[in-house]
């Protein structure tokens, strides 16, 4: 092209070419043509790259923006399920004069041996050993170790753990005890006393630990063996522990609240 435009341009004002003009004006024309087209050709490929370029780039950003949408929506979700949780602790908080102090669940004993779990409410919040631990729709277990900003809580789940129950309708008496597997079993029920699944399963209060009332769970079988003393009976836990998060430990009554830990004690642990 820049070949051809040369020799236009030294020709302009002669009225013919001569047959050397005209025969290098035949070689060069076509290469010239083909030169153009390869060119326009070129130029349509890197026009393409250059958008393929700056879409993929939109993309990258779209991508990061749709990341950052579920992550809000995510944490939006997360705060409402939490919410919805507090305020159903904070309505049966409510509806009960103990002294209570919310909790969350830290950890969870990995091991097959123990129930248990921690939280993060310890002596300077005013827990002590063998308080109870509650969640809004029943009893999670009670406090078998206190450090200063931690405690271990033994759930009913638990072999080692047993609260004295009464069965809410028939009113018999019985020891609740931990199974494993999401289940607790009610020992020492007399044969000669007529339970039927379903029927809650609450706390005596006789041990002092636990407030009566307070809902352990209900019956999900029961089974009486020819011979044996006391009948067998399988009891479903009210509190889905596989899921729970936020607990609520239960203070001795007129026990004095413990004031705000200072700034400095804060930074010291984190």
């Amino acid at each position: 092209m820049i070949v051809l435009g040369s020799f236009i341009s030294s020709e302009r004002g002669k009225a013919d070419f001569s047959f050397v003009q005209s025969a290098t004006l035949e070689a060069i024309a076509p290469l010239a043509k083909g030169f153009d087209s390869a060119t326009s050709f070129l130029m349509s490929i890197w026009e393409s790259y250059v958008d393929l370029v700056h879409t993929k780039h939109q993309s990258e950003i779209l991508r990061k923006q749709l990341e950052e949408l579920r992550w809000d929506l995510n944490q939006y979700q997360e705060e409402r399920l939490e919410n919805q949780r507090l305020r159903r602790l904070l309505e049966f908080k409510t509806g009960v004069a103990t002294p209570m102090i919310p909790a969350q669940v830290v950890a969870r004993d990995p091991s097959e041996w123990f129930e248990t779990v921690i939280i993060d409410k310890g002596s300077y919040a005013g827990v002590r050993k063998d308080m109870a631990v509650v969640a809004s729709v029943g009893l999670v277990g009670r406090i078998t170790g206190v450090s200063a900003h931690y405690s271990r809580v033994l759930l009913i789940l638990d072999r080692n753990s047993a609260v004295n129950a009464i069965l809410q309708t028939s009113r018999a008496r019985g020891i609740l005890s931990g199974r494993g597997e999401e289940l607790c079993s009610l020992r020492y029920v007399s044969p000669s006393i007529q339970t039927t699944e379903g029927e809650a399963v609450i706390a005596s209060g006789l041990s002092g630990i636990f407030p009566k009332g307070l809902l352990l769970g209900t019956i999900e079988s029961v089974e009486q063996r020819p011979g044996e003393l006391f009948q067998s009976i399988m009891v479903k836990p009210a509190v889905n522990f596989s899921t729970i998060e936020e607990v609520m430990v239960i203070l001795e009554r007129n026990q004095p609240l413990v004031p705000e830990e200072p700034e400095e004690a804060q930074d010291a642990h984190g």
